[in-house]
């Protein structure tokens, strides 16, 4: 079934969430930041940013994604969301007729959708190839949305047939690369499994433990690395 709501520019929320958890303060620490470690440009659809290295870009519009490995570090992430500044569970997506979205949203939580478009937009959600979602929002408008399934969704808007958006859906810390594609999560103790999702350049994963130290190591998830 799929959920069909008009939105002007006060938005509304779709779908069915469970109750928002609670802030948290973790003790760990997972940072890095998205380097395109390659001299060629990328063979696939992309953007690059400029970043703190002297010798490499950084691929936007990746989400990374800590995924806990221990059961104690995932029961305390499903209980609770990090008290860091961007990973209270909220998120945003900003739509764009004449480029490629990609957001990251939390199952539980709520996904405001800015429309940036010239006019109205009808966005589909899909999940494979069912629609999940569709909502009308009027130019310059947004609609919040929670409930969404997890996994990688794709959208769309009719009124533009060319136009694709991404939403990563996971329950895990996650962010999305831009800017200086620096990104960093507050998490429990334990061990993880980073991974990095593009929608042209596929997925990379490393290993990395969060751990008691007053200077964590940087997590070396890096585009084209190859998984291990």
């Amino acid at each position: 079934m799929r959920t069909i709501s008009i939105v002007f520019v006060v938005g509304c929320v779709l779908g069915v969430a469970e109750a928002d958890p609670p802030l948290t303060a973790f003790p760990g620490s997972i940072y890095g930041t998205l380097l395109w470690t390659s001299d060629t440009p990328p063979a696939f659809r992309a953007r690059l940013s400029e970043t703190h290295s002297d010798r490499f870009e950084g691929l936007d519009d990746v989400v990374v994604v800590a995924e806990p490995l221990d059961d104690a570090a995932r029961n305390a992430l499903r209980a609770a969301h990090s008290r860091m500044a961007g990973q209270d569970g909220d998120s945003e997506l900003d739509w764009y007729d004449d480029r490629i979205v990609v957001g990251k949203a939390d199952p539980r939580s709520k996904l405001t959708v800015n429309n940036f478009a010239d006019g109205p937009r009808t966005l589909r959600i899909f999940n494979g190839p069912s629609v999940v979602h569709e909502v009308v929002i009027a130019a310059m408008g947004h609609a919040d949305i929670s409930g969404l399934p997890e996994g990688t969704l794709r959208v769309t808007a009719l009124e533009r047939p060319g136009s694709e958006g991404w939403i990563y859906v996971t329950p895990w810390p996650s962010d999305v690369t831009t800017g200086n594609c620096r990104w960093s999560f507050e998490v429990p103790y334990g061990n993880y499994r980073v991974h990095g999702w593009h929608p042209y350049g596929g997925e990379r994963w490393v290993a990395y433990e969060a751990r008691k130290t007053d200077t964590p190591p940087p997590c070396r998830l890096e585009f084209p690395a190859r998984s291990p």
